[in-house]
C-alpha cells in the first residue's frame, strides 16, 4: 500500500504544486490549511475532483483538526509535509503573536502528532532567514551560523530545533529545507505579488520599500518542489539550502525587470532606508554545493525565476504586460 502525503499548510503555492506533483506519482494526499492565505478556494477547487486528495479547512493547532488528520490516516504510514507558516514577513515583524502562533506553534502541533499517526517521514519547509544577512562572509552554507533577525527566522530556527529533537527520540528521518525566497502562482505573498498590486492600484509610479539594494536568492516554485521530492527520494536526511546557489538579484533589477514589461512603463520610487522594514535581510545568498553533490541538475537562476514569475503572477492578478523579449522579436 503507498505511504500517504499529509500537508500541513498545503493549499499555499508551494503546496499548491507539491499536490500536483504527488498526486501526477499516484500518491494519496490529505492537505489540511487554516485558509490564512485564502488560497485554500483555488487549490481546493483545482484538485477536488481527484479521489486521491481530500482537504480540511482548519487550524493544525485545533484539536479538530487533529483529529481529522488521524482518522483520514488510521492504519496507513505517513509522510509529513510540514509547510504551514505565517507568509506575511512584513506584518509578522509588528506583532510577533502571528510568527509564535502560525510559525512556531504549529510545529508544536506536528510534534504532538508524530506520536499520535504511524510517521514514516518529515519533511519541513524553512527558510534562509535562519541566517539572518550577509555582512562578513559571502554566502552561507548549511553550517553557517544561525542568527535571525525577524521574528519569522527565530519561529522557524526554533521549530527546526523541536523537530530535531522529536524526530531523534522516534528515530524517524527528517528533511529540514532551508528556502530561498520562492516566487510564482498562484502567489499570496512577496516582492512581485506586492509590486503587482502596487502597479494596479497607482498606474503611475511604483513605490519600492528601501533603496532597492536588498540582493537575495530567489527560487521558481516548480523547481523548488523538485529539489523537495529529489532529496526525499534519494532518502537524503538532514538540512539542506534549496536555492538557484546564484549572486541573487536585487529589487531595484526586480523592480526594473518588472516596469519593463508593463505596456506604458511608469516611474519607480526608491525608499531612502536600506531596509525596506524592521525584520528585511539586506542580503541573503545561499550555496547549494550540498544538494548539488547529490543531484546535479540546476534549477532555474534568480533572474530566470522572477522573470517566469512576472508573467505567472501578472496573469493571475489580471495585469496585462508585454515581455520585452518577445516585443524584441
Amino acid at each position: 500500500m503507498n505511504k500517504i502525503h499529509v500537508l500541513i499548510g498545503g493549499s499555499g503555492f508551494i503546496g499548491n504544486s507539491l499536490i500536483k506533483n504527488l498526486l501526477e506519482a499516484g500518491f494519496e494526499v490529505r492537505c489540511v490549511d487554516d485558509d490564512t492565505s485564502q488560497n485554500f478556494n483555488f487549490t481546493a477547487k483545482r484538485y477536488g475532483d481527484n479521489k486521491n486528495v481530500k482537504f480540511f479547512r482548519g487550524d493544525i493547532n485545533s484539536e479538530t483538526s487533529l483529529n481529522w488528520v488521524i482518522s483520514e490516516t488510521k492504519g496507513r504510514k505517513v509522510i509529513i509535509w510540514h509547510l504551514a507558516a505565517n507568509s506575511d514577513i512584513q506584518s509578522g515583524s509588528l506583532s510577533p503573536n502571528l510568527d509564535a502562533q502560525k510559525t512556531f506553534m504549529t510545529t508544536v502541533s506536528v510534534c504532538n502528532l508524530m506520536d499520535l499517526i504511524d510517521v514514516t517521514n518529515v519533511n519541513f519547509a524553512s527558510t534562509s532567514a535562519v541566517y539572518g544577512e550577509l555582512i562578513d562572509q559571502d554566502i552561507f552554507s548549511e553550517n553557517s551560523k544561525t542568527k535571525p533577525i525577524s521574528f519569522y527566522g527565530v519561529a522557524k530556527l526554533a521549530s527546526e530545533r523541536f523537530l530535531e529533537i522529536k524526530a531523534d527520540s522516534k528515530l524517524i528521518p527528517l528533511l529540514i529545507f532551508r528556502f530561498a525566497n520562492i516566487v510564482g502562482a498562484p502567489a499570496t505573498h512577496g516582492v512581485l505579488f506586492d509590486f503587482i498590486n502596487r502597479i494596479k492600484a497607482s498606474p503611475h509610479k511604483l513605490k519600492v520599500l528601501g533603496d532597492g539594494n536588498q540582493t537575495k536568492s530567489y527560487l521558481h516554485v516548480d523547481s523548488l518542489v523538485e529539489m523537495m521530492l529529489n532529496l526525499l527520494s534519494d532518502n537524503q536526511v538532514g538540512t539542506f539550502n534549496l536555492g538557484p546557489g546564484d549572486s541573487g538579484i536585487s529589487v531595484r533589477e526586480i523592480a526594473e525587470n518588472l516596469v519593463n514589461h508593463l505596456v506604458n512603463p511608469m516611474e519607480i520610487e526608491f525608499g531612502s532606508t536600506k531596509r525596506g522594514w524592521e525584520g528585511d535581510a539586506i542580503r541573503v545568498l545561499m550555496s547549494t554545493n550540498k544538494y548539488e553533490k547529490i543531484i546535479s541538475k540546476a534549477p532555474l537562476s534568480s533572474a530566470a525565476s522572477i522573470h517566469t514569475a512576472i508573467h505567472e503572477i501578472s496573469e493571475q492578478l489580471n495585469l496585462n504586460i508585454v515581455c520585452p523579449e518577445s516585443a524584441v522579436q
